[in-house]
């Protein structure tokens, strides 16, 4: 008997979306970050992510409020949680490695950890062979999972887990 998995992934990195788009998994895409346009189809999904600087400014002018944010251990992007509550997805993608290039972990996990109840844990494992220690630009996979019971069962919420 073979169990079909349903997956609901918010991609927030757009070379991830390729990625995604690439393994043929573009219909499982719910949702997408603010930066994320290809394949076109993604423009059409819910963003759930916007930067807090303003694009139109010079770039010495960016440079600055990235700086600044940085200075007040800021992200530089916000997460929309009320769209993530709705979409309600399996898998979160995103990066760990540049807080200036997408969303990173600790905002995702913040943003997870307002989404679920207290009582709810989040956590990051991580299993790093030698080669993925050599990648400077490895992309990390979130996944959020049902908490099992000991009775076979699940806890209400969710954990997040590297993969």
């Amino acid at each position: 008997m073979t169990t079909q998995v349903s997956f609901k992934i918010v991609s927030l990195l757009p070379s991830a979306t390729e990625i995604i788009d690439c393994l043929g998994l573009t219909d499982a895409l719910v949702g997408r970050s603010h930066e994320c346009d290809y394949p076109s189809l993604v423009r059409d999904l819910p963003v759930c992510t916007t930067a807090r600087l303003d694009s139109t400014r010079s770039s010495s002018q960016i440079d600055q409020d990235v700086q600044n944010l940085l200075l007040q251990a800021l992200s530089i992007y916000n997460i929309e949680l009320q769209t993530l509550q709705k979409l309600q997805p399996t898998h979160i993608v995103t990066q760990d490695q540049c807080d200036v290039c997408a969303v990173n972990f600790a905002t995702v996990e913040f943003s997870s950890i307002r989404e679920n109840s207290p009582e709810e844990e989040n956590k990051r494992t991580t299993t790093k062979t030698t080669e993925e220690e050599l990648e400077p630009t490895r992309t990390n996979h979130y996944r959020r999972r049902k908490n099992p019971t000991p009775q076979g069962g699940t806890q209400k919420g969710a954990t997040i887990e590297l993969i």
